[in-house]
């Protein structure tokens, strides 16, 4: 099965971006060369309506806008066209929603690495009915693009603490429990035995990677038995 990585390191490292692991079920998977600073790297994705931005770009390969991209280096035109090959060449688009927050600068949404570039940009928060309608849009151009994907949220670490990350994290599992035809929701793993499964309150230990790319593989295969009557090994 070929994948398309919109994610953070959340999803990359268990997909074995750092080649730590060595073995796990990463090796069924094609990730088309979308990991973490591999040729397709498009940066660490977090934000709905940058992700969403950035899909209509591929789909449409409107190389006008190529410079919306927060690309690891300048992105020449022949690059673009090869990640709108690339974008068409996945069964399955995975794409991690794990903010609600958002950065703008003029027109366009901004990702929180190029944010460092500039002195002067727009923050903000993007409310429950902007975020399902990005959801329910994301899924709608990429099915007729093709495909599937696969939306992951991020974790609770403790449900009974309701500060602001919380409830924004909340905020994002509520909305795709509720619009996305496949979500993978890694709070039950984190929650299991956090000790052993955090690194930090934003990322995973090493072992718990191996438990997230199980459940990932897991949605996958249901998208796959679901979905695709082909043989889809990596290639």
């Amino acid at each position: 099965m070929n994948i398309f990585l919109f994610a953070s390191c959340r999803v990359h490292r268990p997909f074995n971006c750092d080649s730590t692991h060595e073995t796990g079920l990463f090796n069924n998977y094609n990730c088309l060369d979308t990991k973490w600073f591999q040729p397709n790297f498009i940066g660490s994705m977090y934000c709905s309506n940058y992700i969403l931005m950035l899909i209509k770009i591929l789909v449409s390969r409107n190389i006008s806008e190529k410079d919306k991209f927060c690309y690891p280096h300048v992105l020449t035109d022949e690059h673009f066209y090869k990640l709108c090959d690339t974008f068409l060449q996945a069964h399955v688009i995975i794409v991690e929603i794990s903010t609600i927050k958002y950065k703008k600068l003029s027109d366009r949404y901004i990702s929180n690495e190029e944010a460092g570039r500039y002195s002067k940009y727009t923050d903000g928060i993007i409310e429950e009915n902007e975020l399902c309608k990005n959801i329910v849009e994301l899924q709608d151009i990429i099915q007729k693009a093709g495909k599937q994907v696969l939306f992951v949220s991020h974790f609770i670490i403790n449900s009974k603490v309701f500060d602001r990350k919380l409830l924004g994290r909340k905020q994002i599992i509520d909305s795709l429990t509720k619009h996305a035809t496949y979500f993978f929701n890694p709070t039950a793993i984190v929650q299991s035995d956090i000790c052993n499964n955090l690194k930090d309150s934003n990322h995973y230990s090493h072992s718990a990677e191996v438990l997230i790319m199980n459940e990932l593989h897991n949605h996958l295969q249901i998208i796959q038995s679901n979905c695709f009557n082909a043989d889809l090994s990596p290639i």
